[in-house]
């Protein structure tokens, strides 16, 4: 048998090696009744609310499967290794406040500051940072809400400045926990605004206020997302820094949830109800639905199952988290994972990798 040549059998291996970025995963969660609402930094972990569930949270691992998150009103953010998500719970008063869980799954409720509504809904936490520093947005007494930071060693403080006209939320936290990204509204309009060491910067908060929505951003708390205008004829828009950027698409109205740190893949959805459909943004070719995505790299999800919205990114954007109906059109949780992606072991590895047409 004739040799084959070192060159030629070097290249065959590197070939073999080299992962297709083309290819795609769809990852049933089979939680049902649950809607994935945050990723840890790597993706492996998930979080989000069950609805009807009892209890109505849970944390998904690839290695170990779903866990209730008990006493869970709503979980909206995941720490960047996935051990602690933070929330809201019901105290002792059947009141709505801010709360985490830790690795174990233990509930920790936070306890409001002073001048906060006495009945109803408290605060709510947003995002966590693994040395437990806890943000989100609580109520005034009288009305309008206003950004918090929540640490063991100061307990709950206000971020913003005590003006009644002006509600003041924070979304997301880095994983170091010294940058903190949030927005304000003040009537219809709003802005972003960017916190570091517990102090309002300048950067986001020098971009100008307009109508619209800000819903979510990235893992590093560099960028936030949302939408500018009216429900009936906004844009997607992306904050970063002092500039803003609006994605208008071509036939849909789109909220964007989610970005990577680098801003170059982005994730949301437009619509309501059955007609909601999932959208994903790349720097290399705007927007594609989801369904689009995946057909054509050859990861359709079972023919039961319709995602309807993306909410969540791994930090480099290769896992995408949502939710859809699944099997008897209950609610469910979904993971894609782009890319030859198995970093989480969880069969992420596409049967027939195809290149994109």
């Amino acid at each position: 048998m004739k040799p084959i040549p070192y060159r030629h059998l070097l290249l065959a291996i590197l070939a073999t090696a080299t992962p297709s970025l083309d290819a795609a995963t769809f990852i049933s969660l089979d939680i049902p009744g649950s809607q994935l609402s945050a990723l840890s930094r790597d993706g492996c972990t998930a979080a989000g609310g069950v609805l009807g569930g009892d209890p109505a949270g849970f944390r998904w691992s690839a290695h170990e499967g779903a866990a209730p998150l008990r006493g869970a009103i709503a979980v909206r953010g995941l720490s960047a290794s996935g051990a602690l998500a933070a929330g809201s719970t019901l105290d002792a008063m059947q009141r709505e406040v801010a709360a985490y869980w830790d690795a174990a799954g233990a509930i920790h409720r936070i306890p409001p500051m002073r001048d906060l509504e006495s009945v109803g809904a408290i605060s709510q936490a947003h995002a966590v940072s693994d040395e437990l520093r806890v943000v989100g947005s609580a109520h005034r007494f009288g009305g309008g809400q206003v950004a918090f930071e929540w640490t063991a060693a100061s307990g709950m403080r206000a971020l913003a400045p005590d003006d009644r006209e002006v509600e003041t939320h924070a979304l997301s936290i880095s994983d170091d926990g010294h940058r903190i990204a949030g927005w304000e509204r003040n009537g219809e309009r709003v802005r972003p605004l960017l916190w570091r060491d517990g102090q309002l910067v300048a950067g986001m908060a020098g971009v100008g206020a307009m109508p619209g929505e800000v819903l979510g951003g990235s893992r590093d708390a560099g960028i936030l997302v949302g939408w500018l205008g009216v429900r009936e004829s906004g844009a997607a828009a992306v904050y970063r820094g002092t500039e803003v950027r609006r994605l208008p698409a071509d036939s849909a109205v789109i909220r964007l949830l989610a970005s990577s740190n680098d801003g170059a893949t982005l994730v949301g959805d437009s619509g309501g109800g059955d007609n909601r459909t999932a959208w994903v943004w790349l720097e290399s070719e705007g927007f594609v639905r989801l369904t689009d995505l995946l057909a054509r790299r050859h990861a359709m999800p079972p023919s039961d199952w319709r995602p309807l919205a993306l909410t969540a990114l791994s930090a480099d954007g290769k896992r995408l988290g949502g939710w859809g109906k699944h099997g008897g059109n209950r609610l469910d949780s979904f993971i894609v994972a782009l890319g030859d992606d198995d970093r989480c072991g969880d069969g992420a590895q596409p049967a027939h990798p195809a290149a994109a047409p």
